[in-house]
């Protein structure tokens, strides 16, 4: 059998969105929690950052029951963190990082940790 495959140039084409990465959560108990997370790339100025967690349902802007935490405008790309403070003990909290652009709303993955 012969197989023939040929390629072509792939167009890359700059993104007009950052890229959020959600790091980790550490040091959780019911007295809080550590987030971090980082902009790795962004073509567009970033007119907030930040974390968003809840209980209840997914963590989005919208969400009314999630809590946000903004940092505001960013200028560039680098790693941030958060400590928040005073968890429920034995719920399940779902965590993610954003950015906001003029044009778009983009979101890391979203972690799942339990306070104990």
């Amino acid at each position: 059998m012969l197989a023939l495959a040929s390629c072509t140039k792939e167009e890359i084409r700059p993104r007009d969105y950052p890229v959020v990465m959600t790091r980790e959560v550490t040091n959780v108990s019911g007295a809080g929690a550590s987030f971090k997370a980082e902009i790795t790339y962004s073509s567009s100025a970033i007119t907030d950052y930040g974390f968003i967690y809840t209980i209840i349902g997914f963590p989005t802007l919208t969400n009314t029951n999630a809590t946000k935490q903004s940092f505001g405008v960013k200028a560039g790309v680098g790693p941030f963190d958060y400590s928040v403070g005073k968890l429920q003990v034995g719920k399940t909290y779902a965590m993610c990082a954003y950015a906001v652009t003029s044009k778009n709303i983009v979101y890391g993955r979203t972690i799942e940790f339990i306070a104990k």
